[in-house]
């Protein structure tokens, strides 16, 4: 790398030292260096020889300078650039960029978007996640479109934000579709653009998100690291309060009750110095935690410790909640949570009856991530159980055997975005 000429390779992209340091910046994000702070500058201290680049600039410089080397034309190039890591998941990132001619945009386009993804937000319950997964991934074009051409830095800043937000909804609507890879390096990217705007909100939604994949995968060590980074940055807010759940979610999982007992506490501590408009509405949101949400997922914690009634009063306390919202998504998670602390208190049959409301609730609004969910709790069962609710997994494994998956759907969709990209270029 010492041999490489930068103004050389900067000349002969026919780039201002502003557009190389942009795109090295776009393309470090893009080959996994992470988020790289590089300036008109840096450049040409390292062009004069002023400084030496350090080792994550040199190698994506390098990488750059190979591909150099196969095309002639400026625009291929860094269209190459953006697009040649396309594959394995579509997630409308950085990497995807492609220079634009220059043209104006101001803050109203990207305040636009900016509602457009708070009206994701309030759908999210209601919509199917595939729907919801194809209509955030459009956002994300019209974003990478934007970050394409020429703006001021507040401008690029605040579309960096949301592009992070993106992400970590295009995460989670993966997550909801039982694509746990492709939600978790959605959610790397997101954490990502938080860096490199140093929005803390974002990385504290994103911290959740990770808790959520990895205590439903059965990882509770990675869970407990997401939740104690992210409440660095949330702080005492309806996200800390959501971070410190996760965290007595993990030490419970671990079997450690002092500390899953302390950080509920701390949880419940933090909820009851919110107003009832930091608590937001009950169900999924980017800023908010509601007490009722809160409660549903204490439930879990106490059935993770092996204490049912607790487990069954929270659960019930969110489904007296829950129920007036009149979101299936929402009051089928409740009665799940609420059969499965019956079942461990050995109260199968008031559990069956809690199990075929969640179910007529699932199949109102299918998620694949339920319906995983669902799958776990009947294998769990002993033969006295299964046979009680044998018609509840009967339609449930039934439904599964007819439908096709939103995973195959995702997959048919990145297919697309990925032929229509290359017939752009």
């Amino acid at each position: 790398m010492r041999d490489l000429d930068i103004r050389a390779l900067r000349s002969d992209l026919r780039l201002t030292q502003q557009e190389f340091a942009d795109l090295l910046a776009r393309e470090a994000l893009a080959s996994g260096e992470g988020a790289l702070g590089v300036d008109a500058s840096m450049i040409s201290k390292w062009e004069r020889g002023v400084k030496q680049a350090s080792l994550p600039y040199q190698r994506v410089m390098a990488r750059m300078a190979e591909r150099s080397v196969k095309v002639t034309d400026r625009r291929e190039f860094i269209s190459m650039v953006g697009g040649a890591l396309l594959a394995p998941i579509d997630v409308g990132s950085v990497e995807r960029l492609r220079l634009a001619e220059a043209q104006d945009f101001g803050m109203a386009t990207v305040e636009q978007l900016a509602s457009e993804v708070n009206g994701i937000v309030s759908v999210y319950e209601s919509w199917p996640p595939d729907i919801l997964f194809r209509y955030i991934m459009e956002r994300q074009r019209e974003v990478t479109r934007l970050l394409g051409l020429k703006a001021p830095p507040l401008l690029r800043s605040r579309l960096f934000a949301i592009a992070g937000r993106l992400a970590a909804l295009n995460g989670n609507a993966r997550f909801n579709c039982g694509d746990y890879s492709g939600a978790h390096q959605a959610c790397q990217e997101a954490y990502q653009f938080a860096e490199l705007v140093d929005d803390n909100e974002l990385r504290s939604w994103t911290r959740i998100n990770q808790c959520m994949f990895e205590i439903f995968y059965d990882r509770p060590r990675s869970a407990l690291q997401f939740a104690m980074d992210g409440q660095v940055y949330a702080g005492r807010t309806g996200l800390g309060s959501y971070l410190a759940n996760y965290e007595a979610r993990a030490h419970a999982t671990l079997g450690d009750k002092n500390k899953a007992l302390l950080a509920v506490g701390r949880s419940y501590s933090i909820m009851d110095d919110l107003s009832t408009e930091d608590q937001g509405d009950p169900g999924f949101s980017i800023t908010t935690h509601n007490r009722a949400d809160l409660d549903c997922e204490t439930s879990d914690v106490f059935l993770r410790l092996g204490d049912a009634p607790k487990a069954i009063e929270y659960a019930s306390s969110a489904r007296s909640v829950y129920d007036k919202t009149g979101l299936p998504s929402l009051r089928s998670q409740v009665r799940i949570s609420e059969a499965c602390g019956l079942i461990a208190a050995g109260e199968i049959d008031t559990a069956r009856a809690q199990m075929a409301e969640s179910v007529d609730l699932f199949l109102a609004r299918p998620i694949d991530a339920l319906l995983i969910w669902l799958d776990s709790i009947f294998r769990s069962l002993n033969a006295a159980q299964l046979k009680i609710m044998e018609n509840e997994r009967d339609r449930v494994y039934e439904f599964r055997s007819r439908r096709k998956s939103s995973n195959a759907f995702i997959s048919g969709q990145v297919a697309e975005e990925a032929l229509r990209d290359r017939q752009q270029r």
